[in-house]
């Protein structure tokens, strides 16, 4: 089954900003940061799909992994052209000089006949025995070859032998001054294109601009990403700051932390980054953080996943304003916010589905299906975006962070009930299972209970539930038994409860 294709989320300001950064004259190189599976190549795809005043072109460093750097240099021109001819090909035009009959007679004569033999001929035909004649023309013509070396060689100047010079550097392949013929012609058809594509607006004429897109530079080892940027650092000017081939611009997409992080690794931490990096962007790196829009727009992508929820469960699980699923959009929007998933995280989000297992549970070993357990539900959906030890790690690190914030920390506030709800139905499968799967009536003793999560006491009641099987929870409080003195905590730690229940549930009893 192929996978499905990122989900397009419109995304005004950051366009907007976008924009701004790219119509800035002097942002020449363009450093266009954003973690991987966030969907940044999506957005450049349509920022300019969108944009017709640019002319784009790719390279996809990943096809150079694994060429030496002479060979690079070459292949950057191979998918340049290919580039220009898949994409531009009538703009292009690439043409076949025309001359006239006459002109090519005339350069003809003027560069390539020489007139030595001709006269030769023409004197063996007037006049016979004219052998020594000719032998007299042969060597006052080697005395004037001979004269005409020696007067280019002593008036050769210096700025004759720079210009031999600089010619032979630039035809030598490899070379970071490298401008051959076929570099000539590139931007010759960049020109080609630039001029045949001129946007008319306002009856004024606009020439467009061309883009040069280096995408996904740190999918490399980080052996060949410093050695391909190099390369590409090598394709700007810096005295006459100038892109190579004549671009208007050059965008390098890449996570600038990750490239970083790469570059202390394989230098140390002292060697200075800022410096390397420096170079490939002109003001500063541009940050693409699309995550608010992303969490805006949950709903409607797991509304458009294909769904598999028994008709009896749908008001309870479904992908609107149920409770379970603003439960889950609220882990997951956590989530987003520590950057443990992404856009493209989802991708691997085929089906929202209820769980397929029963479990045997009570001092009965009574069977339920798990599909009636709302923290069953969700942490079947979670597993379909981590493992269970790295889910449970994500979950320690909200767990940090929540404390750390107060319980403020995401950028979307969520109400305190859903909350309360996550921890209710974790409870479920933290208090013993004597008690919660029980089908008696609940009597005086246990109509109240509480149970330590994390140093945390959380005050419960009971209630029954004969039709199921099993008995219901309503949280009441949560106490912080400090110095004796029991203070009641106005928000409790929900990722306490939901780590605490994913360790009981590990040990439930599975059915076929």
């Amino acid at each position: 089954m192929p996978k499905p294709s990122l989900t397009f989320i419109d995304q005004g300001s950051v366009k907007t900003d976008f924009e701004q950064h790219i119509n800035d004259g002097s942002n020449k190189r363009i450093l266009f940061s954003a973690r991987f599976g966030t969907g940044k190549s999506t957005f450049l795809n349509s920022f300019f799909e969108e944009n017709n005043k640019y002319i784009t072109l790719k390279l996809y460093p990943v096809n150079y992994s694994i060429a030496h750097n002479k060979d690079v240099f070459e292949l950057i021109k191979y998918d340049l052209i290919y580039e220009l001819l898949s994409k531009y090909p009538n703009e292009i035009n690439l043409q076949k000089e025309d001359y006239s009959t006459a002109l090519i007679g005339q350069m003809f004569i003027l560069h390539n006949l020489k007139i030595e033999p001709l006269l030769k001929s023409i004197l063996k035909a007037v006049k016979p025995g004219s052998e020594s004649f000719i032998s007299i023309f042969d060597e006052i013509q080697s005395i004037s070859n001979d004269f005409k070396a020696h007067k280019d060689e002593v008036s050769a100047g210096e700025s004759d032998l720079l210009l031999k010079y600089i010619k032979n550097l630039k035809a030598f392949k490899g070379s970071a001054h490298e401008y051959d013929d076929i570099s000539e012609l590139i931007s010759t058809m960049l020109e080609r294109v630039k001029t045949s594509t001129k946007s008319e607006e306002n009856n004024s004429t606009t020439i467009k601009e061309t883009v040069l897109i280096i995408d996904d530079l740190d999918r490399l080892d980080p052996e060949h990403v410093f050695r391909l940027f190099n390369i590409f650092s090598a394709h700007y000017d810096s005295v006459n700051q100038e892109n190579k081939f004549g671009f208007d611009k050059v965008i390098f997409v890449c996570d600038y932390d990750n490239i970083r992080l790469m570059y202390e690794h394989r230098y140390g931490k002292g060697v200075d980054f800022s410096g390397y990096i420096d170079k490939f962007f002109s003001t500063d790196v541009f940050l693409y953080d699309n995550r608010k829009y992303v969490l805006n727009a949950l709903e409607k992508i797991f509304k458009e996943k294909s769904q598999n929820i028994p008709q009896k469960f749908q008001d309870k699980y479904l992908p609107v304003n149920s409770p379970l699923y603003k439960a889950f959009e609220y882990i997951l929007i956590s989530l987003f916010e520590i950057n443990v998933i992404s856009l493209r995280s989802l991708e691997q989000f085929i089906c929202y589905d209820t769980p397929p297992f029963k479990i045997s549970a009570g001092q009965r070993k009574s069977h339920y299906t798990s599909s009636e357990f709302p923290f069953l539900m969700l942490i079947h959906l979670l597993k379909k975006l981590f493992s269970l030890v790295d889910l449970r790690k994500h979950l320690e690190t909200l767990a940090k962070r929540f404390e750390a914030t107060s319980g403020n920390l995401n950028t979307i506030s969520y109400p305190e009930h859903i909350e309360k709800y996550l921890i209710e139905e974790s409870l479920m499968f933290i208090i013993d299972q004597n008690i919660i799967f029980n089908n008696n009536n609940v009597n005086e003793n246990e109509k109240r209970g509480s149970v330590m999560v994390n140093k945390k006491i959380a005050n419960f009641s009971l209630s029954e539930n004969h039709r199921n099987g099993y008995r219901f929870i309503s949280l009441d409080n949560v106490t912080d038994e400090s110095n004796h003195s029991p203070n009641k905590i106005e928000r409790p730690n929900v990722f306490d409860y939901l780590i605490s229940a994913l360790e009981k549930s590990e040990n439930l009893t599975i059915v076929d």
